[in-house]
């Protein structure tokens, strides 16, 4: 259950976001990445689903803004492509509603096929791609 205020440090200053600033958003996500999730966060690396599900969107949300103001093409057929038969299970995260607007603004500007997907993406690309990143600046 997340406490009345969630503090998150923002370089020397903190931003203090209540829970009437977030909005819980359900997705299916495959069981598989949910167990990587689960265990990134049981050793300590990330304190909730929530805040890896936050952390995940903003980046593929920066790459794909960066992207679109490059010039360069999203393959969105990647991203929106059937995906395998593996079992889903339904998630709910806390996102803040600004970051909620953006994302909705991204979806339908990159033509996604559903909020879920985007999530799934976002997640898929966090896990596949940022994790290898992540270990080994801690392994420094």
């Amino acid at each position: 259950m997340l406490s009345q205020e969630l503090v998150v440090p923002v370089q020397t200053q903190e931003l203090v976001i209540s829970n009437k600033d977030l909005k819980t958003v359900a997705f299916k996500l495959q069981s598989s990445f949910l167990g990587k999730i689960k265990d990134l966060c049981k050793n300590g690396y990330y304190a909730s689903l929530s805040e890896v599900a936050r952390i995940a969107v903003f980046e593929f949300m920066a790459e794909l803004l960066t992207l679109r103001e490059q010039g360069g093409k999203f393959w969105n057929e990647f991203y929106n492509k059937d995906e395998n038969i593996e079992k889903k299970v339904p998630i709910s995260v806390k996102v803040p509603i600004a970051m909620l607007d953006n994302m909705n603004s991204i979806i339908r500007d990159f033509q996604f096929k559903d909020r879920s997907k985007f999530i799934r993406s976002a997640l898929t690309r966090f896990i596949n791609e940022d994790q290898d990143n992540f270990h080994n600046f801690l392994s420094k």
